[in-house]
């Protein structure tokens, strides 16, 4: 009787086999066929990830920019205090080396000797712009005859404008003196503030660094990267300046002093603060010498000048070390101008290169990467 239960178990369990077999047959048979079942389902897949990637990278990069604008005050001192901290850490891990002192010793020697420079460039700028204030009375009579002249120079050339009203008299009471104030007040307090904030997050950063690391990693070679462009760019920026000062001051130009410093800090901005340098002395130039012999020297110098510092120095000496296309810069430099303000344009090039170095790191921008080294990407290649 066992028996028979068990056979009859078995049979049942086998029919069972045989019927749901024969479902799953029927169903795959009543499927439809063709070259484009379940391929379209792979297309789908495969274009929503197309899409949603670099709609989120595009997401994530405006999200990031509006917190870099609305973060600015505090966001440009620490990188700047980076910038520095960079730059610093090889120096500092030399002094070690080469005087065999402590760490923390060779820290407060920075510590000391950073403010101390810094007040050391200020004063003289300072005093520079008092002298010029002091003399506004014959700036303002250099400034009306080199207008009563311009006028009379161009009447003679252009007839038609004889009847325009030239008021060269009342020319220097139209500088709006409140507005200028104003700015220059705003100029201040702003710079005092990323000033107190960039060292402070700079003495934390050097406290807290041992100066001991791995010598391969994202953060190494950004530092790395960091590093020899500071460096580099301080050394070719620093000649600038000296030299400008050096051809003013022969001069007996008036803020000689401060368009030297001038020529060094625009020269860490690419392309365009070399221009900008060269053609703030002009209108002093004009002020205090007229079209003469000096205004030309100062012209034709600069010019020849800045040419030279971009085509031909700083390329043999920086090289491609940031892999960045001109052209990336350029958009870059008026994309941190625009977010940070003059400061943006001094750190668009670090900045950006931070951000390619990056950007080879992850498959998703990688090609963005290769794009901004003015190199096609990997897949257009194959």
């Amino acid at each position: 009787m066992r028996d028979a239960h068990l056979i009859l178990s078995r049979v049942l369990m086998e029919n069972e086999m045989e019927n749901s077999t024969a479902d799953a047959t029927k169903e795959e048979k009543e499927a439809p066929r063709g070259p484009g079942v379940g391929l379209g389902l792979d297309l789908d897949r495969r274009l929503m990830t197309n899409i949603t990637e670099p709609s989120l990278a595009i997401l994530a990069f405006v999200c990031v920019t509006f917190i870099l604008v609305y973060t600015k005050t505090i966001a440009v001192p620490f990188v700047l205090a980076f910038f520095l901290y960079s730059a610093l850490v090889p120096l500092l891990n030399w002094f070690v080396a080469k005087f065999k002192l402590p760490r923390i010793v060779v820290i407060g020697i920075f510590v000391v000797m950073g403010p101390l420079i810094l007040l050391g460039l200020i004063l003289p700028l300072i005093k520079s712009v008092e002298s010029v204030f002091s003399d506004v009375d014959l700036y303002r009579e250099r400034l009306t005859s080199l207008a009563t002249s311009f006028s009379a120079w161009v009447t003679h050339k252009i007839p038609l404008l004889s009847m325009v009203k030239w008021k060269s008299s009342n020319l220097w009471t139209k500088i709006p003196y409140e507005n200028l104030a104003h700015y220059l007040t705003d100029f201040v307090i702003n710079f005092f503030v990323y000033l107190t904030l960039m060292f402070i997050f700079l003495f934390f950063m050097i406290i807290g660094g041992t100066g001991i690391g791995p010598k391969e990693g994202l953060i190494p070679e950004i530092q790395q990267k960091i590093a020899h462009y500071l460096l580099n760019k301080f050394m070719i920026s620093f000649g600038v300046g000296l030299v400008s000062f050096i051809l003013y001051v022969s001069l007996g130009l008036d803020l000689s002093f401060m368009f030297g410093a001038l020529a060094f800090i625009l020269n860490f901005i690419p392309n365009v603060g070399g221009i900008i340098a060269s053609a703030l002395p002009i209108p002093v130039v004009l002020l205090q010498y007229g079209v003469g012999w000096q205004f030309y020297l100062v012209l034709i110098f600069n010019m020849i000048f800045q040419f030279l510092i971009g085509n031909i120095i700083e390329p043999k000496v920086l090289g491609d070390s940031m892999e960045l296309h001109p052209i990336v810069i350029l958009v870059f430099l008026m994309f941190w101008g625009l977010v940070w303000g003059p400061i943006g344009m001094f750190l668009a090039v670090p900045i950006t290169a931070i951000m390619r170095i990056i950007f080879a790191r992850i498959d998703v921008t990688r090609p963005v990467a290769e794009l901004m080294s003015g190199r096609l990407p990997s897949f257009l290649k194959r």
